[in-house]
């Protein structure tokens, strides 16, 4: 029998719309951020009402740009229901009074038995993917709130109480 062992040492790291200043949803992308954030990225929306992460409450996703994810999420189109979907509920935790801040993750070492990846990884699609599924799995596990654009509507007011 073989044992699989998977190590992964990382942090959250707000992602900036200027520097020392934290991008908060609805705002545009600044040209810092978009000239920062043109690469591939794991990423979390943190809903929180007066620190980042008292409501542990998040929203996990990846994408290939980031920049671009932002700019799909403040105008999603009909074929970007997950977009539309993390909008409204993003839209609904501001309405009450909830911040958001995004944040993306910053990859020390990552060790899937003897293969080791590093932040370069997150060039690969499968490697976001299985990071979103990891992060998703340990949030829930700690009695976390995700926002998932694909769980039944929700009225995000109900998970925030």
């Amino acid at each position: 029998m073989a044992d699989l062992t998977l190590t992964l040492s990382h942090s959250w790291e707000p992602v900036e719309s200027a520097p020392g200043r934290a991008y908060r949803y609805p705002e545009e992308t600044s040209e810092f951020l978009r000239s920062r954030w043109n690469r591939p990225a794991v990423y979390r929306w943190n809903v929180y009402k007066d620190e980042p992460g008292d409501l542990r409450t998040y929203a996990i996703g990846e994408t290939d740009r980031l920049a671009n994810r932002i700019y799909q999420y403040r105008n999603p189109t009909r074929e970007l229901q997950a977009c539309v979907r993390i909008k409204m509920l993003l839209m609904d935790a501001k309405m009450d009074g909830h911040q958001t801040r995004l944040e993306a993750l910053a990859v020390e070492r990552i060790a899937c038995g003897e293969v080791l990846l590093s932040q370069e990884s997150l060039s690969d699609r499968a490697v976001r993917k299985l990071l979103v599924q990891i992060l998703s799995f340990w949030h829930e596990r700690r009695g976390d709130t995700l926002l998932s654009p694909d769980a039944p509507a929700v009225n995000v007011r109900d998970l925030l109480r």
